[in-house]
């Protein structure tokens, strides 16, 4: 049972192995409603999805808050991206236009970074404010021909503009149309017209894997798998000068192939393919995750470990690395090793608030009554309302009610 509920924690980890990127000039906490819960997540993705259209500034800080508040969350994630890439719609412009200087500028790159990090928590995301991005970006341009034109706000027809982006969108190209029909959960469709665009025959590895991605979401993983390995085969013979988007990678593709062949229970199957992701790309840590979280399921630590080991040598200043690398070392009996990992966790992101109770658990392990009841009540403060481990932790701490801290203080 050990054993079973340790692993669980790491394949729960691994499934979302990035932590919440820490800007040094982060964005103020947006002001909720009344009596909305600060300490969850949701209650800032709902605020940003509110004001998404009218104030993607706005939007952008409250998914921003959404992300450091639950890091493993990807649709915060994939929200804070479309929400600055509306932020400045000269800007969107080029890049929903192509232009090679914009989609390689720094700033979108950092911004794609998201989706990349959004794929790798959830390879199979729901990608519906794409639809949302595409529709604002053509109405800014369409006011700005009326503007450009000698009309002012009352010349713009914003009834005339829905209908045509509607016709537009049902006989775009096949790609456009592919990808809206996915935005709307038509997949069935989508597939269809995703098929079209294979015969472009000019940069189709990013249509391979939607097409690979909306396989799976149908059942049909024998085909999301082939689609799969056909949009990794697509990225190794392009040419390199040719226009690729920083989410589009040949370890991020073999990754989800991972995760598909997981799906069906093929282990032996996603291990290669993790294999392969680190052949790509030996600091692609994610696969070291899964490969952790694999070998931890068939009850092989010391293969997690040295899989954990080798990701966080790849990226250090991750928060899930060191709680997923805890809950290694604790599982194999090495609590005390398991402390700093999460004591740097928290320092990492000092908001989320499982590091606190992972840690909390550790600390009572090792006989630390006073020092655990710390942990348990600082991830009280930060938990939302409706955690499911408070009242368990609340009980706990009631069993710990006379622990006192140390004459020095909390470590």
């Amino acid at each position: 049972m050990r054993l079973l509920r340790w692993a669980t924690v790491l394949i729960v980890i691994a499934a979302a192995p990035l932590a919440a990127q820490k800007p040094k000039d982060a964005p103020k906490r947006p002001s909720l409603p009344a009596n909305a819960d600060t300490c969850d997540a949701r209650a800032y993705f709902t605020l940003g999805m509110s004001v998404l259209e009218s104030e993607p500034w706005k939007a952008a800080d409250a998914f921003y808050w959404a992300t450091r508040l639950e890091p493993m969350w990807p649709d915060a994630v994939y929200a804070r991206r479309i929400a600055l890439l509306m932020t400045d719609p000269v800007r969107l412009s080029g890049y929903m236009e192509g232009n090679r200087g914009t989609v390689r500028s720094k700033a979108i790159r950092e911004i794609d970074a998201l989706m990349q990090r959004a794929l790798t928590l959830d390879p199979f995301l729901k990608r519906n404010l794409d639809r949302t991005l595409f529709k604002y970006y053509l109405r800014w341009s369409y006011e700005t021909y009326v503007r450009q034109s000698g009309g002012g706000p009352a010349a713009v027809d914003y009834g005339l503009l829905e209908h045509w982006v509607e016709s537009y969108l049902s006989s775009a190209p096949p790609r456009i149309r592919g990808w809206s029909l996915a935005t709307s959960g038509r997949y069935d469709e989508a597939l269809k017209a995703y098929a079209g665009a294979l015969g472009d025959r000019k940069n189709t590895a990013g249509v391979h894997a939607e097409r690979g991605r909306l396989f799976h979401m149908l059942g049909q993983d024998d085909s999301a798998v082939a689609e799969m390995g056909r949009a990794v085969a697509e990225l190794r013979e392009s040419d390199e000068k040719e226009l690729v988007y920083v989410y589009e990678s040949k370890a991020l593709y073999e990754y989800t192939t991972g995760r598909i062949l997981e799906s069906v229970h093929d282990y032996a199957g996603a291990r290669e393919a993790y294999g392969r992701a680190l052949q790509e790309d030996l600091s692609y840590f994610p696969a070291h995750l899964r490969t952790a979280a694999l070998a931890a399921a068939a009850g092989d630590t010391a293969g997690a470990l040295s899989s954990m080991e080798l990701a966080i040598q790849s990226k250090e200043d991750d928060v899930r690395l060191h709680l997923g690398y805890a809950a290694l070392l604790t599982l194999a009996g090495r609590a005390a090793d398991a402390e700093p990992h999460l004591r740097q966790a928290i320092a990492l992101e000092p908001y989320f608030a499982a590091p606190y109770l992972a840690l909390g658990k550790v600390l009572d392990t090792l006989d630390r009554p006073a020092d655990a009841a710390e942990q348990y009540r600082a991830f009280l403060a930060r938990a939302p309302r409706g955690n499911t481990d408070r009242p368990a932790v609340e009980q706990r701490l009631q069993a710990l009610g006379g622990a006192k801290p140390p004459s020095g203080g909390a470590r």
